[in-house]
């Protein structure tokens, strides 16, 4: 059935090319509706409506509310309703009813309070040509009387005249091709249309009815041909002669490619969908090439792109014929801050998807590993992309977020593959380990994600690009261990689209061109696919990436299922995050090593759980961190046990003397010039030397400190960070070493204390104590924890995304106040959890304080040690809720939420077992 299907799918697609139309399947648009059914035409003596049909579609499709609502967006809405009013007030001038009247003062009352409400700011990714397309429209219908003002059109005027300084009309006047012929009616009285009707193809302008009406509408001269085409597409587009037409029509190549290699991606082959139709649509695109130099656009006669480019190079290899990506790779743009292939030349975003198609033809072409720096380069930007903003991708091509997840998984795996097959021997083992540790994240993310009767948002195609998407990642030798999950997932997910096989439904409308649309081809092409997939071996090579600590990595999950917060979880998803762990270990080993030189691996035990501590708690919080920052914070924490091992096997062999010298002379250690590394740990080559004793003389801990100091103030992120969060950092540097030796000068005076001399008395008192408990708790021992200096550099990695110019002077209180409750509530659970061990070094705890000399009972003190850590957690709990009234509920608080949630599992971790390795 699924066979059958498929060849009848690309059958139709061959059989249904019209040699001057081409082919297109496109959902109807209110929008490009409203603007034909303004089209008026001299016969005779009369002037009449060319499409009355038309009107009756938009009058039909008006909503209750006024607007025309249909299934897009907010900026569809816009567009439909703000068109729709022009098309009203164009009709009333022949025919002044009160109906019309009516109507249009409804919907100017919805468009009004649509625009109030639409927000807008310059980095805001809009869909193609809305910066340029509504302020026309406003300025038609003001021409109407219809005067619109709201808060964001002066930010709408901005863009647009930002967009309109790269771009010169004058230029189209000389036969230049450019995507504004898309959108030729946001140029109304701006351009001369009769000097236009050179970029006819098929009669249309760039395909575009909208466009093709403002054409024919403004031309002083009648186009039969433009007439002809928009004849033919209200015929036989998406409308099928109801008067209705769609956004874009042809779509003939943008169809072929994406249909065809979707299906051969996926389980199909070149006989099941039919050699004879197959060899129709390669040759249709080896002439769309050839006649574009190596290029080809989304249609016959469209600006090139690289997006049909590479899904053009892609489907031809895929069908056997040899199309090497030679021309492709052209088109990447080197100019700009991270090199990536532009779709159209002049672009404002970058596209997203189309860096996927890229990446999928260029290890699909004949030449892959000629282009192997190009390869490189597209894998690196994707993975970039993903770890500045994970799970909340985006692209301007679609509404979904798993679209770009499918594509990016099909373009990085596809790197992978050719790496596994040797076809990119000097692909960076950075870069490999890099995407596949992003691949992960993306089926991890996916799997969680799913709705229980299996579906993602509950909508036919995104449960198939998730399914594709998976199904592509489980090939994975690193997916093994939870392959028995991932199947049933995969199934339950086939079980919901076997209910759609069969259906003629109408699509869903989830991509992006001036308004969203569907495509019944492209979705049937999806549906088809997730249902064919299966799970194909990978290249052997590839088992070279399953981490060697796995297995006893997969072992602590018996662990992290005892701790509170992950209780309620399934065992699949920790074992998910457990495996995602697993890929940061090497990593996070290979610069820790040069400070733990021979440790033994009973000895390295935190660097194998700290990188779960981070992706647990990512993966408890929604995912939004990237993996460059999970991978800096894990840094950040085994930097902390680095430091605490050297403080108490070499700094604590120091004389009382020596210790209280070293601690009034941190400042002077900053003053040493940064090393030239750039990384966290590799530039402390002699801070490994100093872990086994004998006692290091005082002057080469000092050395050492002052690298381990002036390496942290030179990163690069803290190098970026504004001043005040520079010097923050130095500040709390500075108390977290004058905490571990102050620490040691407690601990000394705690020794020489007796021990208790009654068993009601479990451990020592202070008989001089260094101030109160709570004091000790929010200063010394709160620093100690290491707590505030890595929200300090956490708050360097957040900077980008706090409001730009001075941190206010309360936001900056309530991240001390937040990251000084954190740190007590953490040295709470940690000295709850270490209270023999702590008893036998004479470590200094919260029960040697005389607050705790009343309570008898192990149990007791226990009781009220928890009742200090519910305090702490209630004024924590506060600051954040209060620094989330001062930054918003975005992204900030999102990142900070996993910072708490990681505190957490150390937390919680210390009360199951003590964690921190025995020294004395």
């Amino acid at each position: 059935m699924l066979v059958d299907a498929a060849a009848e799918l690309v059958d139709g697609l061959a059989r249904g090319h019209h040699p001057t139309y081409g082919v297109g399947s496109m959902t109807c648009s209110i929008y490009d509706t409203a603007w034909i059914s303004m089209i008026t035409k001299v016969v005779g003596d009369q002037t009449r409506w060319l499409f009355p049909s038309s009107f009756t579609v938009v009058v039909d499709h008006q909503d209750e509310s006024g607007g025309w609502i249909g299934d897009g967006t907010e900026t569809d809405v816009i567009l439909n309703t703000a068109a729709a009013i022009l098309a009203l007030c164009s009709h009333r001038r022949e025919n002044d009813t009160g109906d019309l009247n009516d109507r249009i003062a409804r919907a100017t009352l919805f468009l009004d309070q649509k625009l109030k409400a639409f927000w807008l700011d310059a980095s805001a990714t809009l869909p193609v040509g809305f910066e340029m397309l509504l302020p026309k429209l406003l300025q038609l219908l003001a021409k109407e009387g219809i005067n619109l003002e709201f808060p964001a059109r002066p930010m709408l005027e901005k863009i647009r005249a930002m967009k309109m300084a790269r771009v010169r009309l004058d230029k189209l006047y000389e036969g230049h091709k450019s995507t504004l012929l898309h959108s030729l009616e946001a140029f109304i009285g701006d351009v001369d249309f009769d000097r236009l009707s050179q970029h006819k193809q098929m009669g249309s302008m760039m395909a575009s009815p909208a466009s093709t009406a403002a054409y024919l509408m403004n031309s002083s001269t009648w186009d039969d041909e433009a007439e002809a085409y928009l004849q033919y597409v209200v015929l036989y587009g998406a409308g099928h002669g109801s008067g209705g037409v769609p956004s874009a029509f042809p779509s003939t190549y943008f169809e072929y490619t994406w249909v065809v290699a979707t299906l051969l991606e996926n389980g199909f082959t070149r006989e099941d969908l039919g050699i004879d139709s197959l060899k129709k649509i390669g040759q249709t695109l080896e002439g769309a090439f050839q006649a574009g130099s190596g290029f080809i656009g989304f249609a016959e006669g469209m600006e090139l792109d690289a997006d049909d480019t590479a899904k053009g190079i892609t489907t031809l290899n895929l069908i056997g014929s040899s199309t090497p990506a030679s021309r492709l790779v052209t088109l990447v743009d080197r100019k700009t801050k991270e090199a990536h292939f532009r779709t159209y030349a002049g672009e404002r975003d970058a596209s997203i998807t189309t860096n996927c198609n890229c990446l999928t033809a260029l290890c699909a072409s004949p030449d892959a590993s000629q282009h192997a720096d190009v390869i490189e380069m597209a894998m690196r930007y994707l993975c970039n992309k993903w770890n500045t903003e994970p799970v909340g991708i985006r692209d301007k091509w679609h509404l979904s977020s798993l679209y770009p997840m499918m594509l990016m998984t099909q373009g990085l795996m596809s790197g992978l593959d050719s790496w596994g097959r040797g076809l990119l021997p000097a692909l960076p083992t950075e870069v490999v380990v890099d995407a596949l540790t992003v691949v992960h994240q993306i089926m991890g993310h996916l799997l969680r994600l799913q709705q229980d009767e299996g579906a993602w948002e509950g909508k036919r195609e995104n449960t198939a690009y998730a399914v594709i998407a998976i199904n592509r990642i489980a090939s994975l030798p690193t997916v093994k261990p939870v392959l028995a999950h991932v199947n049933a997932a995969l199934e339950r997910a086939r079980g919901f689209l076997r209910q759609y096989l069969g259906c003629d439904l109408e699509p869903e409308h989830l991509w992006i061109e001036k308004v969203t649309y569907g495509s019944r081809n492209l979705s049937q092409a999806f549906l088809l696919s997730a249902l064919k997939c299966t799970i194909l071996p990978s290249p052997p090579r590839l088992q070279e990436l399953v981490p060697p600590n796995l297995d006893a990595t997969l072992k602590s999950a018996k662990l992290f299922r005892q701790l509170p917060m992950f209780s309620n979880v399934a065992a699949s998803r920790i074992d998910i995050a457990l495996i995602e762990s697993a890929l940061f270990v090497s990593r996070l080993r290979e610069r820790c090593l040069e400070v733990f030189p021979g440790r033994t691996a009973t000895k390295e035990k935190h660097l194998a759980y700290i990188p779960f501590t981070w992706v647990g708690g990512n993966e408890l919080h929604g995912r939004p961190l990237g993996s460059h920052v999970l991978l800096e914070m894990m840094v950040i924490s085994a930097l902390a046990y680095q430091v605490d091992e050297f403080i108490e096997t070499s700094v604590s062999q120091l004389s009382l003397e020596a210790i209280a010298k070293l601690n009034s002379e941190l400042d002077t250690l900053f003053d040493t010039p940064p090393p030239q590394p750039t990384s966290l740990l590799s530039s402390i080559p002699v801070f490994g030397s100093l872990f086994t004793p004998p006692p290091t003389p005082l002057i080469t801990i000092k050395t050492a400190l002052s690298h381990f100091l002036t390496t942290l103030t030179s990163l690069p992120y803290v190098q970026a960070a504004p001043p005040l969060l520079q010097s923050q950092v130095r500040l709390q540097l500075k108390s977290y070493l004058s905490a571990h030796l102050t620490q040691l000068e407690h601990n000394h005076s705690l020794s020489l204390q007796p021990p208790p001399t009654t068993t009601t008395a479990p451990h020592k008192t202070l008989t001089d104590p260094p101030s109160p408990l709570y004091e000790w708790l929010h200063s010394t021992s709160g620093s100690h924890t290491a707590g505030p200096l890595a929200i300090s550099l956490f708050q360097c990695l957040l900077s980008p995304l706090l409001p730009s110019g001075p941190t206010p002077p309360k936001i900056q209180y309530l991240f001390s106040s937040l990251s000084r409750h954190l740190a007590a509530l953490c040295r709470v659970y940690n000295d709850l959890g270490s209270l023999d061990r702590d008893r036998e070094e004479d470590n200094v705890n919260v029960v040697n304080f005389p607050e705790f000399e009343g309570c008898g009972t192990k149990e007791e003190i226990k009781s009220q040690m928890m009742e200090i850590a519910g305090y702490e957690r209630r004024m924590l709990d506060g600051a954040l809720k209060e620094l989330e009234g001062e930054v918003g509920a975005g992204k900030v608080m999102a990142a900070l939420g996993v910072f708490v949630r990681s505190a957490d599992v150390y937390g919680e971790m210390y009360v199951v077992r003590d964690m921190t390795p025995r020294v004395k």
